[in-house]
């Protein structure tokens, strides 16, 4: 069974993976350095095979990680550690696909930005905002 962060970025044309890669190394977006690691083994390893095999698993986990697996398979706390930074990695690629939506949809956008504004209580900037919107 692969883990869904897989199937997904297998979905993934290899455009929209160079801009998840940018956004996943952005500290902004990611402090978790393995997770980079994961993403760039996977691309190397993983994207395009038919099954996340236990082979598969200790290749990206020793990649990763840089440390040797004992054995054949993970053992628990390996297997853990890899789904926890596969969850990490999954929970930025959706963020990508909704930043992806809102860059495709200036409507929604603009309708987020103008509520974030209005919080923030910046009136002033948000009818500059409203005037440039017009214009165009």
């Amino acid at each position: 069974m692969r883990p869904l962060c897989i199937e997904l970025l297998e979905e993934f044309k290899t455009k929209e993976l160079t801009k998840l890669t940018y956004l996943v190394s952005c500290r902004y977006f990611n402090s978790d350095d393995y997770v980079v690691k994961l993403l760039n083994a996977l691309k190397k390893y993983m994207l395009s095979k038919r099954d996340f095999t236990e082979a598969l698993k200790c290749k990206v986990y020793e990649e990763v990680f840089a440390k040797k697996v004992s054995g054949k398979e993970l053992n628990e706390a390996q297997r853990k550690l890899l789904n926890k930074k596969l969850n990490l990695l999954l929970g930025l690629a959706e963020r990508f696909l909704a930043i992806e939506a809102l860059e495709e949809n200036s409507a929604y956008r603009n309708d987020l930005l103008y509520k974030k504004i209005r919080k923030k209580g910046s009136l002033n900037y948000l009818k500059s905002v409203l005037k440039r919107v017009k214009r165009n």
